[in-house]
């Protein structure tokens, strides 16, 4: 198989694991009607830990994967996707929230989605925030990368634990299992 083929070949499996929880999550949907912005907002909130959890597999130095790029192609490529999954997440937030509603005693007695979700939204940006700024907060690698991991593995977590706290688009136990099965196997990436 030649390089260009092999390329080919990983983008489409990118893109087919970016794009999965879409499908997956539209088959049977206890309430598929819930109108063009808030299925907007679940897509993007889909997608966007599909992309999170993808960054671990760019960077696991996989021969195969990195081949066909090269290393440092795929390092700025988890850049990039980085700021994309950020963008999706934050627009996700945005959509979602209930901002009429937000008050303080509100926001201490959120049910657990909202503080599973908040907890990998903010682990997300200050996962950015660290890495874009590393240098000017005077971070060693060692330490910028101790944090990038911790924050990562928080970050995928608490969207699994918000997507299931929704239970909506995966109150299925397939669907429970599944998504339990691709959070494990991105942190295990890790390893």
């Amino acid at each position: 198989m030649t390089l260009v083929t092999r390329a080919v070949a990983w983008v489409l499996v990118y893109l087919g694991v970016v794009l999965a929880p879409l499908v997956f999550a539209v088959i049977g949907a206890s309430q598929p009607d819930h109108g063009f912005w808030t299925n907007f907002s679940i897509a993007l909130g889909f997608t966007g830990l599909a992309l999170m959890g993808l960054e671990f597999a760019l960077v696991a130095r996989f021969r195969a994967v990195a081949v066909p790029f090269g290393q440092d192609a795929l390092l700025q490529f988890h850049r990039q996707v980085g700021y994309v999954g950020l963008a999706f997440i934050l627009v996700h937030f945005t959509i979602s929230a209930q901002w009429r509603d937000l008050t303080l005693s509100k926001a201490l007695a959120a049910p657990l989605l909202v503080w599973f979700g908040m907890a990998a939204m903010l682990s997300l940006i200050v996962l950015v925030t660290t890495s874009v700024w590393r240098r000017r907060l005077r971070l060693s690698y060692e330490a910028w990368h101790a944090i990038h991991t911790v924050l990562a593995v928080v970050l995928v977590v608490g969207g699994v634990g918000h997507i299931l706290f929704v239970d909506e688009y995966v109150s299925s136990l397939w669907k429970q299992i599944l998504w339990a099965l691709m959070s494990a196997a991105f942190v295990c990436l890790l390893l």
